[in-house]
């Protein structure tokens, strides 16, 4: 078996479980590159001077899916209703599943670690129960 293992972007067509049983040579993608070493998930990979992140292998056809990464850390993340990343910007939809109110994680896209602040605000909204006048009790 050899140990070359071709690189194709994972964004390219929409996310396909069934390339996990299909030979990649029968499927149209770009090519990105060849590297000589097996990846692993999250490894971070320069291709083309971008950094991509291993996110899928295909042990059967040595082939690596990548997502390429954008770490020029110029992210909004503060004051959003889920959390996200500031080295990549990803936004976790699943962070409320995060326990304490503060903490150390590490991003599900990038693997680099950040520290979280979780602000909860109470807000009320009302509404009416019934016609808004009174009936008069007493006129002048």
């Amino acid at each position: 078996m050899s140990d070359t293992w071709r690189l194709y972007d994972r964004d390219h067509r929409d996310f396909m479980y069934e390339l996990m049983d299909t030979k990649v040579e029968s499927i149209p993608l770009p090519l990105l590159g060849e590297i000589q070493l097996r990846p692993d998930i999250h490894d971070h990979i320069k291709i083309n001077g971008e950094i991509y992140s291993v996110c899928i292998l295909n042990l059967a056809n040595n082939a690596a899916f990548v997502r390429r990464l954008d770490l020029s850390g110029n992210h909004d993340t503060e004051y959003k209703p889920n959390a996200r990343c500031p080295h990549c910007g990803y936004e976790d939809i699943d962070c409320f599943e995060w326990s304490g109110d503060e903490g150390d994680r590490e991003c599900g896209h990038c693997s680099l670690p950040f520290s979280y602040t979780r602000e909860i605000i109470i807000e009320y909204s009302t509404e009416k129960k019934g016609p808004s006048n009174k009936p008069v009790r007493v006129e002048l």
